[in-house]
């Protein structure tokens, strides 16, 4: 069998040496990425591979790699996956595979839709401690510990961004526990559970927890208490664990030193001495992945699993966070370590302005090493304004969306606001209660980027009347500022470039919901065809996104004079409708060439990579914040027209 070629992303990750020898052995490695690249050379020595400082150099140079290793700080994992998943390349990724489970989801749609299949090293599972406490049955009750080293070793590793909560998405919780949530779920045989949940950063004062409590409950009344934590001394010990499983057939123990014991129902008890160390389980994982890449990881935890055991962590961090921050740290505390009175603490925050900025940046240093933010709603209670500001969106599977709200992340930061991204899941109802929840917590003003058509009159009923900025759909007579890009332009840029090219059939499809801008686009596309004597060819556009594209795709197919050349009102329309003609043996752009509309990142690193009129996102998001802020201010503003430009890249070519 030959080796597959393979690229790892993340390479400092604290796994990775415990795999780097099976890698070598069962992979053909060919990139290897890693910021710090003199952590990692080593590891590319070893695998005799170029070392890359970012996961985009190795996918630019690589992109027909067979299996890709992703092991990259939490926040950039859903951009990582979706990049991979639109060049259809197999995937090993790390939990939690994003920050959120919302961004977990994404993946796990992306990966289905292009049936791109993904591992996860879920890694106790059909271990040495999974199969002794399978000896118990089916778990009626189950308690474990394992409480790991201190967390400042992620310091040391190569992996700062562990202790930021920001970027790995949590503590000790979200790094340990799903492990033994996965084997509390397949044992009990349900993925239905109730959970509540106790966190703290006591100990170390860090911003991510350093211990946490959870207990999970399923409907029949099976019970689970899995405690985890970085609390334990730096040690060759490692780490403190115990397991115990009481099930129909009897009770399981196991201690740390690996002493296990099993007694049966009827009274007799087994002991024995297993290995309790999870580390050689890794090359375990990395020889099976190697067995079963052809087979699309068919025996191996997969997207969905992890989907099923992150699903309860994330529950377990909204029940015990209950809107606090993780620290224990009080205001006064901070005060104290910082040699400030409180008042001086509580300024630094919510008025920075009014502390010298040497003090400021001291309390705010202190805080932060301390896990100490102030309640951003408990401040809005009390002043009765806020800086948070909504982003209203309808999905983050469009990486339009995504990239979108980064750049208003950014925009409002610089403004001193914190972004609220609320997603609506097309669901315009859902628009009014994310308006209602931020008129709750006297948010100044919002931006709204509709999927579909919007009520102005709407607005005004939960207080935000013109103190609000649309992007990317405009509606005639509209009544609040818009932000949107000159979208005739862009049709007329992608038909100058098809007709550069020789092609005199061009095709549109749609993909966007009936609104004023998916008109606008439509027309220009009719009266361009129109004015260069070709007959208009509108694909089935019925609903949105990659679907639309694939109905495109087969309607395309199926013409008997087929146009050379489409052009898709968005990225995602774009696609969707190359994956689904190369599905069907149509080559893209030898037989069809295809423009999308967004000029999304993506688009580079998709196969082919997408020719494209460019949207300036990220200028939009800027605008649209500096707009809703003068609105809310004065009252009035204008709306903002962009000019797109053309990216050509490599899905168009000459008629043939």
């Amino acid at each position: 069998m030959s080796k597959a070629k393979t690229i790892i992303l993340g390479a400092s990750h604290w796994h990775m040496p415990l795999c780097a020898d099976r890698i070598a052995e069962q992979h053909d490695v060919v990139g290897v990425s890693d910021p710090d690249p003199s952590r990692t050379k080593h590891l590319a020595d070893l695998w005799d591979a170029p070392l890359y400082q970012s996961w985009e150099e190795v996918l630019a140079a690589h992109g027909d790699a067979e299996l890709a290793y992703v092991f990259v700080p939490h926040d950039v994992m859903r951009e990582v996956c979706l990049a991979l998943v639109a060049r259809c390349i197999p995937i090993v990724v790390e939990k939690p595979a994003g920050v959120s489970l919302q961004e977990l989801l994404d993946v796990r749609a992306a990966a289905d839709a292009a049936g791109v299949p993904i591992a996860v090293p879920l890694v106790q599972r059909g271990g040495p401690t999974d199969r002794w406490l399978a000896r118990a049955g089916r778990s009626v009750y189950e308690s474990v510990q394992f409480i790991a080293g201190p967390p400042d070793r992620y310091l040391v590793n190569g992996s700062p961004w562990m202790v930021d909560v920001e970027r790995a998405g949590g503590g000790c919780m979200v790094n340990l526990a799903p492990h033994f949530v996965d084997l509390f779920l397949r044992s009990a045989g349900t993925e239905e559970v109730a959970v509540t949940a106790a966190l703290s950063s006591m100990l170390h004062r860090r911003s991510v927890e350093d211990y946490a409590s959870m207990t999970l409950t399923t409907a029949d009344g099976r019970i689970a208490t899995i405690e985890v934590g970085y609390a334990f001394p730096g040690s060759p010990l490692k780490r403190h664990c115990s397991f115990m499983r009481i099930g129909d057939a009897g009770t399981a123990t196991i201690w740390s030193d690996g002493s296990a014991s099993f007694t049966a129902v009827d009274g007799a008890t087994t002991t024995a001495r297993i290995d309790v160390d999870s580390d050689p389980l890794y090359g375990r994982f990395v020889d099976k992945v190697a067995e079963q890449l052809e087979d699309g990881f068919a025996d191996l935890p997969g997207i969905r699993d992890l989907e099923a055991t992150m699903t309860v962590i994330w529950d377990a961090y909204a029940n015990g966070r209950q809107g606090r921050p993780v620290s224990t740290s009080s205001i006064d505390e901070v005060a104290a370590a910082a040699g400030v009175h409180r008042s001086t603490v509580s300024r630094a925050f919510s008025r920075p302005e009014a502390v010298k900025q040497e003090t400021r940046d001291h309390v705010l240093q202190v805080a932060a090493s301390m896990g100490y933010t102030m309640s951003p709603l408990a401040q809005a209670l009390r002043t009765k304004t806020s800086t948070l500001v909504p982003l209203i969106v309808p999905d983050i599977i469009n990486p339009f969306f995504a990239e979108l709200a980064k750049a208003m992340t950014a925009a409002a930061r610089e403004r001193g606001y914190q972004l609220v991204l609320c997603v609506t899941e097309n669901d315009a109802g859902a628009t009014a209660g994310y308006l209602r929840a931020m008129q709750s917590m006297y948010a100044p003003f919002a931006v709204l980027a509709p999927f579909a058509s919007v009520d102005p009159d709407e607005f005004e009923s939960f207080g935000f009347g013109r103190h609000l900025v649309v992007i990317d759909r405009v509606e005639s007579n509209h009544q609040v500022p818009t932000v949107t890009v000159d979208s005739a332009k862009g049709i007329q840029l992608a038909f100058d470039h098809l007709l550069e090219l020789g092609h005199t059939s061009i095709a549109y499809v749609s993909g966007i919901a009936g609104t004023h801008t998916a008109a606008d686009r439509r027309q220009a596309y009719r009266t361009l065809a129109e004015k260069h004597g070709m007959t208009p060819i509108e694909l089935d556009s019925s609903g949105i996104g990659v679907g639309a594209g694939e109905r495109a795709a087969e309607e395309l197919v199926s013409m008997l004079q087929r146009p050379t050349a489409v052009v898709a009102g968005n990225d995602m329309v774009a696609f969707g409708l190359i994956s689904s003609l190369g599905s069907r043996g149509l080559s893209v752009p030898n037989d069809v060439s295809v423009v999308g509309f967004d000029g999304l990142v993506l688009g580079a690193r998709s196969n082919p990579p997408l020719t494209s009129v460019q949207q300036p996102i990220a200028e939009m998001g800027r605008i649209a914040i500096s707009l809703a802020e003068r609105a809310a201010q004065n009252g009035h503003v204008e709306d903002v027209v962009l000019q797109p430009r053309l990216l050509v890249r490599s899905s168009t070519g000459p008629a043939r």
